[in-house]
């Protein structure tokens, strides 16, 4: 079985290299126009089954990639809450005590009044662990599609293959072709998503 993971189209706040976590924004034209592209260019792999984060850029690309497949929403597909530090830049965020802390953490310290990383993990895994028992019980699907948040994909993956959480960044449009094993209930092998 494979589990493609693709991470959301483009919005302008990623253009802006924005912490974009709990603001539901929609895909910029440039995130559409490229994600049109890509798909016209085979980047992306034939699926039986969709699943997507309930926001809206999620959504979003599962329409322009897999038109004719309804997605089943996982609800704990959603981005990390980054607190204070949501829709701000790095530029804007320096020289803030607290985000130097955050830094200094190597990113490990929760965000002010937001999430911490480490029950984001648990979250996203809760959302994986929901998958894996719905494709159990539809062996006659072999490949899923999974469209959701560069932060779930880096947690996911970091919990269910190995290696480090930032081992497992990618950009918007970007992600992950998965070999699942069924039975074992792990993920055996991992390979990027085209070169985009």
């Amino acid at each position: 079985m494979n589990l493609i993971f693709i991470r959301h189209g483009y919005t302008k706040e990623n253009y802006e290299g924005r912490y974009l976590g709990k603001t539901d924004v929609s895909l910029c034209k440039d995130g559409v126009d490229q994600l049109s592209r890509l798909s016209k260019e085979g980047i992306y792999p034939d699926i039986h089954g969709l699943f997507s984060g309930p926001m809206t850029r999620c959504q979003e690309t599962g329409e322009i990639l897999y038109p004719a497949i309804k997605p089943v929403i996982i609800d704990e597909l959603t981005e990390m809450d980054f607190g204070d530090f949501e829709c701000k830049t790095y530029q804007e965020l320096n020289g803030n005590p607290e985000y130097q802390r955050y830094i200094d953490s190597g990113g490990t310290t929760p965000f002010p009044n937001g999430e911490n990383k480490a029950d984001f993990i648990k979250r996203s895994q809760r959302g994986f662990e929901r998958i894996v028992d719905i494709i159990s019980k539809d062996n006659d699907n072999l490949t899923w599609g999974i469209i959701c948040h560069g932060g779930n994909i880096m947690a996911i993956l970091s919990e269910n293959y190995g290696g480090e959480y930032f081992n497992y960044t990618c950009k918007p449009g970007q992600g992950y072709v998965c070999n699942f094993d069924i039975n074992s209930k792990k993920i055996t092998d991992i390979k990027p998503l085209g070169r985009i």
